[in-house]
């Protein structure tokens, strides 16, 4: 059980503070630049993929049919976190070095026969910076703030029916989140100093449905989540006054989303992710783009009673993502690439496991967009045990008698 106090612990303190508000892409400005597409750690440190990985024990649910592989009652949750590099060029080139924090997921999943319910919580996409700025106007120094915070949940409803050979899932999908915007100047006017906000919220449901299926050491895996408008309203506000709340809209696109994963042997397997975003034919956005985004992994999971070390014996993997931004800057289009590796550590719980990784993102070019970002994050993923199913142990310490002797 210490585990999973552990789990709960963390998603309280993580919800319940500001630790979310934590700069994550200097591109912020201009769309929203971080997206999570549904994997756990461990698929994240193996390039973020494991859309049809059936063959560990998979905690991320972006494919709704993915629960249909548990056989226990599992809780999972992870935490990224680390630093992300800045660098802009408009009028003088400039550099900064922010924190980054992210709470990837929290996943719950229950098996009731060959049915499967499960719940998911994902921070969706996100984008937030701030910066500062001072410039000289006729001997005066004037003083510039601007931040922008824009972060978009995810919360599930999924069920899925084993069919042992193939796994039919549904996603009921709600999406929440807000987008605020903060700008603040001041000087030596007095009066004429300024600062304003704009904040918005909106929200609303979605569907998805996702398959995946095994033939000998081969899987598939899909899913498709149907696009949105969330609705929502928007207020502006300044040191003169509040205007009145009005109303909003923003779009999230069709998403379809398929991958394969294969053991090459007994302890090694490969995996590849495809994900496409249809942003061009979704309204009440900026983005105008579509997105594609390519993943691959490798992992090599030995068996510890195979191996004499201690680094033989603990499963390890690598991993490489690309993708295109919905988004352009000067007309140019914006790529992200990740590589990521990771490692799984032995705990004396069987049902329960600890997944570590790291991973190194570059996004933009200072030459074609002025803006980029280096990020380097590490990755830590928590998997509790069965809290349900596994049996009670009511065996107890008794006093034993002691036979006759007869003899006597």
């Amino acid at each position: 059980m210490k585990i999973t106090y552990l789990l709960i612990s963390i998603v309280t303190i993580i919800l319940s503070s500001q630790m979310l508000i934590a700069g994550n892409s200097i591109l912020s400005y201009e769309g929203v630049p971080c997206q999570n597409f549904g994997n756990d750690i461990y698929g994240k440190s193996m390039g973020d993929v494991g859309l049809s990985d059936i063959f560990r024990k998979n905690t991320g649910f972006g494919n709704p049919a993915m629960i249909g592989n548990a056989n226990l009652t599992l809780v999972s949750t992870g935490i990224m976190f680390g630093w992300t590099g800045y660098k802009s060029n408009y009028i003088t080139e400039k550099s900064y070095r922010d924190n980054s924090l992210d709470f990837p997921f929290f996943s719950v999943v229950i098996p009731v026969n060959r049915h499967r319910y499960g719940f998911q919580l994902n921070s969706y996409s996100s984008g937030v910076t701030s910066n500062q700025t001072t410039v000289e106007v006729d001997s005066s120094f004037i003083t510039e703030k601007q931040s922008i915070n824009r972060y978009l949940f995810r919360a599930d409803l999924m069920y899925a029916y084993n069919f042992r050979i193939i796994n039919v899932g549904l996603g009921l999908n709600y999406f929440f989140g807000h987008d605020n915007r903060r700008f603040e100047q001041y000087g030596s006017y007095g009066i004429f100093n300024t600062r304003e906000k704009v904040e918005a919220t909106y929200k609303n449901p979605t569907g998805s449905i996702g398959i995946t299926t095994k033939i000998d050491n081969f899987a598939i895996g899909a899913y498709y989540t149907k696009s949105s408008i969330l609705k929502g309203e928007s207020k502006r506000s300044s040191i003169h006054e509040t205007e009145a709340p009005i109303q909003i809209k923003h779009s999230i696109p069709d998403h379809i989303a398929a991958g394969i994963t294969t053991k090459l042997n007994n302890e090694f397997k490969i995996s590849g992710d495809v994900h496409l975003d249809l942003w061009k034919n979704a309204e009440h956005t900026d983005n105008t783009e579509n997105s594609l985004k390519l993943g691959i992994g490798f992992a090599h999971e030995p068996k510890a009673e195979t191996k004499k070390t201690f680094w033989g014996q603990i499963p390890k993997r690598i991993g490489v993502s690309t993708r295109n931004l919905p988004f352009k800057i000067n007309d140019n289009t914006i790529y992200e690439t990740a590589v990521s590796t990771g490692l799984t550590l032995p705990i004396k719980q069987k049902d329960s496991q600890i997944d570590v990784g790291t991973q190194y993102i570059w996004r933009g070019d200072i030459e074609q967009h002025n803006l980029q970002d280096r990020s380097l994050m590490l990755m830590i993923g928590l998997t509790g045990f069965d809290i349900i199913t596994r049996a009670f142990d009511r065996s107890s310490p008794r006093a034993v008698p002691k036979a006759d002797d007869l003899m006597q």
